[in-house]
């Protein structure tokens, strides 16, 4: 059997299998660390509309009880129901919920919390039990993520990015340091919008064993760690420490800011992703090209870059090519200079005669849908 095969996965309970510095979620595998990393890249304004709509979902708890005022509950149920659907959406972009099937996530939530639902209730008291234990779940849920995603932004910014080497044993002192330090704990301590689902570094959880197949040697099987978690933010807490263990640990992106899983010991400063200044880069890419910019400012590939777009500037200031012209001219420029950057037959060969001034124009032209601009 596959690793991380019959999981139960959703609001109220999460399960993985571990195995080396792997980990597997719904016969996926992830490197240790990966969703105490991904987690930690929230949307905006997370924490003012996810988790404020957990807040309101939780005034409207005391009203689910058995043999309840009905037109209380026939009041509440479709803002229960609005809200869940909601919260499911806002989750839906932050694993591991994003690998769930939100949409049938939702449907539950739409069945759960029907008209014909109410009326089934009614003669069910074991049913509220549940109802409220699900809904009690997912209201945990965004202040697990945010109070989690709090405290290891503010560990890796004192911590780990200022660490001599990442490795587990230079992680295990500088973490072991950090949670014990009274300002770390002050920060926690005023970060926390809430007491449901506090930061702590104790994660608590079941295991057991189960069975799968060598992802190494097909043909062998061997035992596997199963890990239960009954809370999200014990779940996260592990992640993170169990890819500390195997020198895996969040780094910050200085290109696009993003957090993204460092699993080797060097201090990397970008991460894989695309680079928003750029699509056809990655942010290590383009991080390596500024650093050549920089080393190499007098490179002839530069020359020829300052002095065509020191000419279109001109152009631009005397009245011959409009803004919407220069935008466009400079963004060739920038296209051609950073092709030469990476190949190096293009720059000894068309690179000169792209950029040059008519060439330049005739491009700006075709991409803007009109005839020639560099005779005005």
């Amino acid at each position: 059997m596959p690793m991380g095969i019959k999981q139960q996965n959703d609001i109220m309970r999460t399960t993985i299998d571990v195995w080396e510095d792997k980990v597997f979620l719904n016969e996926k595998e992830y490197p240790a660390g990966h969703f105490a990393t991904e987690v930690l890249n929230l949307p905006p304004g997370f924490v003012d509309t996810t988790a404020k709509k957990a807040l309101d979902l939780m005034s409207l708890l005391p009203y689910i009880t058995y043999q309840p005022d009905d037109e209380k509950l026939v009041e509440i149920f479709p803002q229960i129901k609005q809200i869940v659907i909601e919260i499911f959406e806002d989750l839906s972009v932050i694993e591991p919920f994003s690998l769930w099937n939100i949409k049938e996530e939702q449907g539950l939530a739409e069945a759960m919390f029907s008209e014909d639902s109410l009326n089934d209730l009614r003669n069910r008291p074991m049913a509220w039990d549940f109802i409220k234990i699900y809904l009690s779940a997912l209201i945990s849920v965004p202040f697990a993520v945010y109070h989690f995603a709090e405290a290891v932004i503010d560990l890796e910014r004192n911590c780990l990015c200022r660490l001599d080497k990442r490795t587990e044993t230079y992680f295990a002192m500088g973490v072991h340091d950090t949670f014990n330090h009274p300002e770390f704990q002050k920060f926690i301590s005023e970060t926390q919008v809430h007491e449901i689902e506090p930061f702590t570094y104790s994660p608590q959880m079941t295991s057991s064993y189960c069975f799968a197949r060598d992802p190494k040697h097909y043909g062998e099987m061997i035992f596997v760690n199963r890990l239960f978690f009954d809370r999200y933010m014990d779940f996260f807490v592990y992640d993170l420490l169990n890819g500390m263990h195997h020198g895996h640990a969040p780094s910050k992106c200085q290109n696009c800011g993003r957090y993204f899983l460092t699993t080797d010991a060097r201090k990397p400063k970008y991460c894989d992703g695309m680079a928003p200044q750029n699509p056809h880069y990655t942010c290590r890419q383009y991080g390596a090209m500024n650093q050549q910019k920089e080393k190499n400012a007098n490179h002839p590939i530069f020359q020829v870059y300052k002095t065509r777009t020191g000419t279109i500037r001109k152009h631009h200031q005397r009245g011959k090519i409009t803004d919407e012209e220069r935008q466009e001219a400079m963004k060739v420029c920038e296209e051609l200079r950073d092709r030469a950057l990476f190949d190096t037959e293009f720059a000894q060969g068309e690179y000169l005669r792209l950029m040059e001034q008519d060439a330049i124009y005739a491009e700006v032209s075709r991409r803007l849908g009109y005839g020639d601009i560099h005779d005005k």
